[in-house]
C-alpha cells in the first residue's frame, strides 16, 4: 500500500498560522464544492462574476501568504443542477483538468480541500483509492485514478494528509470553543467527489514535497 500525503477539509486559518514564518508570498490554493462551502470561499475568489467585492486574499491577515479559491457555483440549485457551473464542478473529470490548469499556474505552497461530511467539522487524514466510485452526473461517471495518474496507483492504496492536524484542531477549538472539531485517522473522505479532491491534491503533494 502507497503512503501519500496531503490535508483535506481543515480550518485553514489555523492552517495559515501553522505556516506563516516559512517565508515568500507563497499562494495558498482552496477549493470547495456544494453550499456553505462555496459561499464560505467567495472573498477569495479573483473571479468578479463569484467574488463582485473584490480578492480579499492578498497577504492574508499578514501572514506572507495569498489566498486563492476556486469553487463551483449553483445558480439554480444544487437540486436542478447537481453538477454546478465553473471550476471544479462535481465532474471527476473536470477536478482533474481544472486542478491541472490552476497548480500550474499558481504553485501553490499548500493545498487545502473542503466538502461535506459528518461535521460538524471533521478534518480528514486519508484519501484512499477506491474500486468503485460514486458515479457523478455526467458521461464518464467514473474517475480513471490508473492511466490518469500514470498507472502509479491501484485500487487500495492510500494517501494521507501532511498538515498538523492534531495542532489545526486545538488552535481551532481555541479560537471557537463552541464548534466542535475532529480528526478522523481511521476512517477516510469517502467515496464521492470530496475524497477524490483530496486524492488528486495528494497526489499533486507527493509529486511536489
Amino acid at each position: 500500500m502507497k503512503k501519500r500525503q496531503i490535508i483535506g477539509g481543515v480550518l485553514w486559518a489555523a492552517a495559515l498560522a501553522w505556516l506563516t514564518g516559512c517565508g515568500g508570498r507563497q499562494v495558498v490554493l482552496v477549493t470547495g464544492f456544494w453550499p456553505p462551502t462555496n459561499r464560505m470561499l467567495i472573498p477569495y475568489s479573483k473571479n468578479p462574476a463569484l467574488n463582485p467585492a473584490g480578492w480579499q486574499g492578498a497577504d492574508w491577515r499578514g501572514t506572507g501568504y495569498d489566498v486563492v479559491a476556486y469553487f463551483p457555483a449553483f445558480p439554480h440549485g444544487t437540486d436542478s443542477d447537481p453538477a454546478g457551473i465553473g471550476d471544479f464542478t462535481v465532474d471527476y473529470q473536470d477536478v482533474l483538468r481544472d486542478f491541472n490548469r490552476i497548480v500550474r499556474t499558481l504553485r501553490p505552497e499548500a493545498i487545502l480541500c473542503y466538502g461535506q461530511g459528518a461535521g460538524p467539522w471533521e478534518i480528514e487524514q486519508n484519501f484512499p483509492v477506491h474500486s468503485r466510485w460514486r458515479d457523478d452526473y455526467r458521461a464518464p461517471l467514473q474517475p480513471d485514478c490508473f492511466c490518469a495518474f500514470g498507472n502509479r496507483y491501484a485500487a487500495g492504496d492510500v494517501l494521507y494528509a501532511t498538515l498538523p492536524a492534531e495542532a489545526i484542531q486545538s488552535a481551532v477549538m481555541a479560537q471557537t470553543p463552541q464548534l466542535p472539531v475532529w480528526v478522523d485517522t481511521q476512517g477516510d473522505a469517502g467515496d464521492f467527489i470530496c475524497g477524490y479532491m483530496g486524492f488528486v491534491a495528494a497526489d499533486y503533494q507527493a509529486r511536489h514535497p
